[in-house]
């Protein structure tokens, strides 16, 4: 009995926590082609952030990795230990694409060359280069997000 008293608090604490993102996301954005949905994976803590897409020796047409920060931030994305290009769509946190780079190559040799978002975001979305040209998107396409 004593041991409710001790769980009961923790249930209460654990239930007011904010919701924690799933594994993947499916996201939606409005290109121009239409809206053009990715299947990612979400990576929001900091040593998965690290980890990203490194080692992957390829990428599906709609797959990609969604990167979440606890707060806007400028931040910056480097292709050490990549073995495919990717492009990177910088996401803010009123979920709108502020910035783009497309065709980002692999890290040849050191020191790697770093991608800085301009502005502060809140996500960022890597997908097979190539993907931004085929769906024509831009910056100031809304980002839809779900679990």
């Amino acid at each position: 009995m004593r041991w409710l008293w001790v769980l009961l608090p923790l249930a209460v604490l654990a239930s007011c926590a904010p919701a924690r993102w799933e594994d993947h996301a499916y996201v939606v954005m409005d290109g121009g082609r239409g809206p053009v949905g990715v299947r990612a994976e979400v990576v929001a803590e900091q040593p998965e952030r690290e980890l990203g897409l490194m080692h992957r020796a390829s990428l599906g047409e709609q797959q990609g990795m969604l990167f979440v920060f606890d707060q806007p931030q400028v931040v910056g994305f480097w292709m050490k230990n990549m073995l495919i290009p990717l492009d990177m769509l910088f996401i803010d946190e009123d979920r709108r694409i502020v910035q783009i780079a497309e065709d980002v190559q692999p890290c040849t040799a050191e020191p790697c060359e770093v991608t800085y978002s301009r502005d502060e975001v809140l996500y960022v979305l890597e997908v097979s280069a190539g993907f931004v040209d085929r769906w024509t998107l831009s910056p100031g396409s809304r980002v839809l997000l779900s679990s």
